[in-house]
Order: C-alpha cells, then structure tokens, then sequence
C-alpha cells in the first residue's frame, strides 16, 4: 500500500498561506487608514489609539455642547433685543403723554400702545423656546431649574439679605466686616415644621468666625412666600433676619474670648444653634419690625 503525496505543493502552500494573511493585513490598513486595526497588529498601540480616541470624541461631544450653549445665548439675547425695543418705545410713549396739547383719547391711545406693549413683553417672557424647552419659564421644567429654589435666591437678591443688614444696624448697632456668605439650599434639612434656617462657620483668627454659611432648609421654604417675604405666622425674610443677626456677630465679635480662648465649628441655633422655627416650636418667629435679642 503507497500513500501519494505531494512534498514540494505543500511545502509551497505554507509560504502562498503567510502571503496571503500579510495581503489581507495590508488591504486591512489601505481601506481603514490605520495602522493598527486589531491587538494582534500591535497591542500597545492599540490601547494608546483607543484613550486617544476616547479623548478626541469627547473633545468633539463638548464642542458641539458649547455650540449649542452658544446657540441658546443666542437665542435668549434676540429676546433681550426685543424687550429693549420694546422698552424703548414706551419710554417714546411715556414722553410723548407728557405733551400739555394731547387730549384725553390721544392719552388713552399712547395708554392702549403702552398695555399692548407690556402684553408683548410678557409674551416673548412665556414663549422664547430653545429646543423645546422655556427659556424664561418660571415652570420646574424650565432651564432655569427649581422654581422654589429660584424664587428664594431671587428674595435673598432683591432685599431679604439687604433689609436684614439694615435692621441689625439700625436696632443693634452692629454690622459686618464686608466678607461674603455662602448660601446653601441642600446642605441641611431636618424636615418640614423643624429648623427652618441656620448659619454656620468654623474659627478663624482675631476669634471671628470664618466661611460662613447661611444654610436654608427648602422644605420649610417651600413655597418661598414672595414677593414680601410670606405671612403670618411664617416669614421667610423674617427669618432670614433673624439668622443674619447671628452672621454678623460672627464676623463683628471675638469669640476667643466667649470660649474661653477657643473657637470651635460655630453654629448659630436653639441650644447654641439660634435658629428661626415654625409656629408651634420653642423659638418665636421674628414679629413685623422687630428682631430677636441677642441673647435668645
């Protein structure tokens, strides 16, 4: 019994095999443009392209966020131009209404422009859109975030902060040293009808206190009571006030000598922290015109 074979075809498919993987390799690097197409071609470098194509793709992806950032400025700046032409005009209607000459029907006229004029101003307020989205929505869905949160920084911006200021000075005599204080929405809660606000801070030297902190809780803010601060028997500016004496005594006394010459984590509150409670607990809330004793 003979077993045929062919010694020199085999010997010549071996080397035609090898050619023609390095052929499949090589039409693999000219049709993708790359050199290294699998780990097999070159592991090291593989894992190098693959961070760097990580890096270059997120580079491209916040490009286009910018982008996009940028188209919605613009967007809420086409507005802005529209309000202030519109403002523009009535201050014209509102010079014009001073002429002695005008009669009482080209007085109401330049009246109807000037309401018409204010609708078209809400109007743009209500409806300037981004991708779907109310740019100047006052909604929990809008870009401008939690409506409740909004509104108690807007207070805190448009005179709680600034009257309270004023009214320690006026009834205590006392007054900060013009470093800022932090405002803080999150970082404390213990729940609705509990600590409505605090301020706290950590010592510093001279023995005032330093990083001061004006924390409210949002479930006791909530609704946020504006535009004059809430009602009876619950006052957001009232309370804001009331804490505000505390910041300003921690930057306007020396606490290294309260404490015996050590100054710890400050906090003002009941109890050693003088905070500001709802109707029903200890600590009473600040009547109209009137703040806590210091020493309540």
């Amino acid at each position: 019994m003979q077993i045929n074979t062919n010694l020199s075809a085999l010997s010549t498919m071996r080397p035609l095999a090898g050619a023609q993987l390095d052929l499949t390799r090589s039409l693999q690097r000219l049709s993708s443009g790359l050199r290294v197409n699998s780990a097999k071609d070159d592991a090291a470098g593989l894992a190098i392209a693959s961070r760097m194509t990580t890096q270059v793709r997120g580079q491209e992806r916040a490009s286009r966020n910018v982008s996009d950032a940028v188209s919605l400025l613009q967007t809420a700046d086409g507005a802005f131009g529209t309000v202030t032409d519109v403002l523009q005009r009535i201050r014209e209607l509102a010079i014009q209404a001073e002429n002695a000459t005008n009669s009482t029907a080209d007085k109401k006229a330049l009246q109807d422009e000037v309401n018409q004029l204010l609708a078209e101003i809400n109007r743009v307020g209500s409806t300037t859109t981004f991708n779907g989205q109310k740019i100047f929505s006052q909604s929990a869905t809008s870009l401008g975030g939690d409506t409740n949160k909004r509104a108690v920084i807007d207070g805190l911006k448009l005179g709680w902060l600034q009257e309270s200021e004023a009214r320690v000075k006026q009834y205590y005599g006392i007054e900060g040293d013009g470093v800022g204080i932090g405002i803080e929405l999150t970082a404390f809660t213990d729940g609705a009808g509990g600590t409505a606000a605090q301020v706290t801070g950590t010592g510093g030297s001279g023995g005032k206190v330093d990083n001061v902190k004006l924390q409210i809780d949002m479930a006791d803010f909530v609704p946020p009571n504006l535009p004059n601060g809430g009602s009876a028997p619950f006052y957001n500016d009232r309370i804001i006030a009331h804490e505000m004496v505390h910041a300003i005594m921690f930057r306007s006394m020396n606490f290294s000598s309260v404490n015996g010459g050590t100054i710890g984590n400050q906090r003002g509150g009941v109890k050693g922290r003088q905070s500001v409670r709802k109707a029903g607990s200890e600590s009473p809330i600040v009547t109209a015109g009137v703040l806590p004793c210091l020493g309540q």
